[in-house]
């Protein structure tokens, strides 16, 4: 897990260092504005979700079966890694999977990421993930390695953000499949209500 975690900080730091604040739109006179969002490219969330709820509990941002449905490591621990934030894994069964999912309010949503597109070595819009906007973008390629970080915008000012390391089994030649699938799962619940 603790490449996980740094590799959440890595993006939480640059996110935060790159902004004015959490709302703050990123001033750039050649991309398309929404609500007076600037997006800087980023395709505009029509139905925002509230994660006020997640927020207050990161940790609840998914079940114990969706984990285990993942082969992720079910021992969640809160932190703040650009915003509120759940690590889970597992210390004892070194085959488990770690993730992290960060509610990044240090950032301006996904204008921040493509607002920053340039500096990333990976940059990879994705297919909506239930029905939200998603990228990969990251300083360095390490699917090969079994590690993958999604970020999904939840509205036109917050993303969340997915993180997972695969350590063992076939996923981890392919990481991002399974992180998509945990963000999925995730809308899932924020637009349910919860994960319980």
């Amino acid at each position: 897990m603790r490449r996980t975690a740094i590799t959440v900080a890595a993006l939480g730091l640059a996110l935060a260092g790159c902004t004015a604040g959490a709302g703050s739109p990123i001033p750039s006179p050649t991309t398309t504005t929404t609500d007076s969002v600037n997006l800087n490219g980023a395709p505009h969330v029509a139905n925002p979700l509230d994660t006020t709820k997640m927020q207050a509990n990161p940790c609840a941002s998914v079940t114990g079966a969706q984990l285990d449905q993942l082969n992720i490591g079910t021992s969640g621990k809160p932190a703040n890694v650009g915003g509120p934030t759940c690590d889970w894994g597992s210390d004892s069964d070194p085959t488990k999977s770690g993730a992290t999912i960060s509610y990044l309010t240090s950032a301006a949503g996904l204008s921040t990421v493509y607002g920053q597109k340039g500096t990333y070595a990976l940059f990879q819009p994705l297919p909506p993930i239930n029905g939200y906007p998603a990228v990969i973008a990251a300083q360095s390629d390490e699917r090969p390695t079994g590690n993958c970080d999604v970020t999904v915008g939840v509205s036109d000012t917050l993303a969340m953000d997915v993180v997972l390391t695969v350590n063992s089994g076939p996923q981890q030649a392919d990481p991002c499949t399974p992180a998509e699938q945990l963000a999925a799962d995730a809308i899932a619940n924020i637009k349910s209500g919860g994960s319980n």
